[in-house]
């Protein structure tokens, strides 16, 4: 069985407020900007507070994130998943023919999910109650003719849901997250552009619903700390309207710079306040809490000369001990045209740094609906492996030329129950440059 994978995806991005303890010089509130994967949150300030009312006692940093439903998220129920209405059949047969084939680049990323323009027609679907909001990306891909003009509409029913204005080369893309009016029956997504041209540089990317009780079971943030080392610091979250604390983990963290957290967001709370506590007063919880979703791209980089790793075993090796650190951070998938994080010491102008190597490291969940026979491969000019469940499925060790690169290196694996997945990708790449 050959399926396509969809990560467990982290999906709530959110904006934060500051409060700093007494301890720390005065009462300051401070506006912060935080990213997140699909949704960013907006943030209510709260008044002053002393630190005495603070969950955490120790606590020197406050930050309190909600949810803010301007950006788009990953849908629950794909609209390539459905049947459309009777009035889009042409939808239909293009998606049977060319899903999964047809592949654009839009705003510098590679995609594969989404639906076309039909011109002046308007693609339908029928809405069910569970429906909440309807979520994707408009834009227009990056090869487009530079006097495209493309503006984007949303309806419900004859209600104007969402308007993008003119999409263009200089502005190739924008988001979209609009709630459905209840009683509503069809979904319209409408392009238009003058004279009736264009439409072919169009696509409505990651476009599906969100359904109701359903919510991120991880959600991301991220914290600023203007003033103080973030690396001094261990976050504790809680949720704002039960007071109950919920798991989370530091994912990146570096001095000069912000730091990336993970939490559980599975019971669907509204928002959260977010605790620094210095770490000679924290207190380490009794239990351990690994984030299953998302997806993570560990870089690592090392001048040492090796033809090859050989085996999954010697590339950990390599990546836990001899290779130094260059970056960790959330991607939206596993093909980069350029290395996501800069290697600091690579230069083509200066032959002692043209000999080292990039060391690539993934790691995220899948989810298996039903047991069977799943198809894993790997596409790479160096070494490359593939784990699942920490078991190794796919083994590509040594340099490989672009005929054999392309033909791909697969294998089959048996996952025997309904499941969230682990597995993780290494890859290598001499010079420092990007994952083919």
């Amino acid at each position: 069985m050959i399926i396509s994978i969809v990560f467990n995806s982290i999906t709530i991005m959110y904006r934060a407020g500051r409060d700093i303890s007494t301890k720390a010089s005065g009462y300051i509130r401070y506006l912060l900007f935080c990213t997140l994967i699909i949704v960013f949150l907006s943030v209510n300030v709260r008044a002053q507070e002393t630190s005495n009312s603070w969950h955490v006692k120790n606590a020197k940093l406050r930050f309190r994130i909600e949810k803010d439903y301007t950006k788009s998220l990953v849908p629950n129920v794909s609209l390539l998943d459905i049947m459309p209405d009777r009035k889009s059949a042409g939808l239909k047969k293009w998606i049977e023919k060319n899903r999964g084939v047809d592949r654009h680049r839009i705003n510098g990323k590679l995609c594969q999910n989404f639906l076309p323009s039909f011109g002046s027609t308007p693609i339908v679907y029928n809405l069910h109650k569970d429906f909440i909001h309807f979520v994707a990306k408009a834009g227009i891909v990056d090869r487009a003719d530079p006097n495209a003009a493309i503006s984007f509409e949303v309806y419900a029913d004859k209600r104007l849901l969402f308007r993008s204005g003119p999409l263009t080369k200089q502005r190739p893309q924008v988001e979209i997250n609009v709630g459905i009016p209840v009683q509503s029956k069809q979904l319209k997504l409408v392009t238009k552009a003058p004279d009736n041209q264009y439409f072919r540089w169009a696509r409505w990317i990651d476009p599906g619903f969100m359904l109701r009780g359903k919510y991120p079971e991880v959600s991301s943030v991220r914290i600023y700390t203007a003033g103080y080392n973030p690396e001094d610091f261990v976050p504790e979250v809680f949720a704002t309207s039960s007071g109950s604390r919920v798991n989370s983990e530091i994912l990146t963290v570096r001095q000069g710079e912000p730091m990336d957290i993970l939490f559980d967001s599975s019971e669907g709370n509204p928002s959260y306040l977010v605790y620094l506590v210095p770490k000679d007063k924290h207190v380490k919880s009794s239990s351990i809490w690994h984030a299953q979703g998302g997806l993570v791209l560990e870089t690592k980089w090392t001048k040492k000369n090796f033809r090859s790793s050989g085996e999954l075993a010697k590339f950990s090796e390599i990546f836990n001990s001899i290779a130094e650190p260059v970056g960790r951070s959330l991607v939206d998938n596993i093909h980069h045209g350029f290395p996501i994080h800069r290697m600091p010491e690579y230069s083509t102008n200066n032959p002692s740094t043209q000999e080292g190597f990039g060391l690539y490291y993934y790691k995220g969940f899948f989810k298996v609906d039903k047991k069977g026979r799943y198809s894993f491969a790997t596409i790479s000019r160096w070494d490359s492996y593939i784990a699942v469940d920490d078991k190794t499925v796919v083994s590509w060790p040594g340099k490989h030329d672009i005929q054999k690169a392309r033909r791909a290196k697969s294998r089959e694996a048996f996952l025997s129950s309904p499941a969230y997945i682990s597995w993780n990708i290494s890859a290598i790449a001499h010079g420092g440059g990007c994952l083919p």
